[in-house]
C-alpha cells in the first residue's frame, strides 16, 4: 500500500482510525478481529493525478435515484455517506451520472457523494487529534484551500462539510468534538476540485 495514509477502512460503514490497524505491503492487519459476518471495506488510492467532485442531496423517503454532476466511470471511485455513515458499495449502484440506492434514504437524510478521479496518492496527508469538549479549532500540518479536499471523521463518523470550515491550516468545527473523541482529518494538498454545486434528484 506504500503509505498507510492512502488507505481507508470501514467496518459496517464506520470509518476506522489508523490506530485500529497497520499495513505492510498489500496486507492490512486489524488490531482486533472484526466480528463474524461484519462488512469490511478497504479503499486504497494509488493513481497519479486527480479531480474530486462532491454532490449533496436530502432524502425524502421515496427517491432512490440521484443525478450527480460527473459521470461515474468506476463505482469503486465513489464514497457515499448517509447522515455521516459510510455506505457499502452493496447499498447502491451507478450508471453514467446516476446513483441509485437499493433502498430510498429516509426523509431528511443528508446524502453526500464524493467522486474521485485519479487521485495522487503522494498528495494525501493525515492529521489526528483528540477532542476535549471545548476546543473547536485544530491546526493541520498543511494549508488547505478548500474544504472539499478533506475527509473528516469524529469517532469514526464522517462529518458533512457543513459542520466545519478551513482557513489556511486551521480547521474549525461548528461544535466542539466531545471530550476523548478521536478526530481524524485526511486531506489532499494537490488535487483539482470540480462541480461542487448541490443538484436535484431524479423522481
Amino acid at each position: 500500500f506504500v503509505n498507510e495514509n492512502n488507505v481507508q477502512v470501514y467496518i459496517d460503514g464506520v470509518y476506522q482510525s489508523k490506530d485500529n490497524y497497520t499495513t505492510s505491503g498489500s496486507t492490512v492487519t486489524m488490531s482486533t478481529a472484526p466480528c463474524n459476518s461484519t462488512s469490511v471495506e478497504l479503499i486504497h488510492m494509488v493513481s497519479t493525478s486527480g479531480v474530486i467532485a462532491r454532490d449533496s442531496f436530502t432524502g425524502n423517503g421515496s427517491t432512490t435515484a440521484y443525478v450527480l454532476t460527473m459521470s461515474i466511470s468506476n463505482e469503486n471511485a465513489t464514497q457515499v455517506y448517509l447522515d455521516g455513515v459510510y455506505q457499502s458499495k452493496n447499498n447502491y449502484s451507478t450508471s453514467g451520472s446516476t446513483l441509485t440506492f437499493s433502498t430510498a434514504p429516509s426523509n431528511g437524510t443528508a446524502i453526500e457523494v464524493v467522486h474521485i478521479k485519479a487521485v495522487s496518492a503522494s498528495s494525501l496527508n493525515q492529521n489526528n487529534f483528540t477532542g476535549n469538549g471545548s476546543t473547536t479549532a485544530f491546526t493541520l500540518s498543511q494549508t488547505i484551500d478548500d474544504e472539499a479536499k478533506t475527509f473528516v471523521f469524529i469517532q469514526g463518523v464522517y462529518q458533512e462539510k457543513s459542520t466545519y470550515s478551513i482557513s489556511g491550516t486551521t480547521l474549525t468545527f461548528a461544535t466542539a468534538p466531545q471530550n476523548g473523541y478521536t478526530v481524524e482529518v485526511i486531506a489532499f494538498n494537490s488535487i483539482t476540485i470540480s462541480n461542487l454545486s448541490d443538484v436535484t434528484s431524479v423522481n
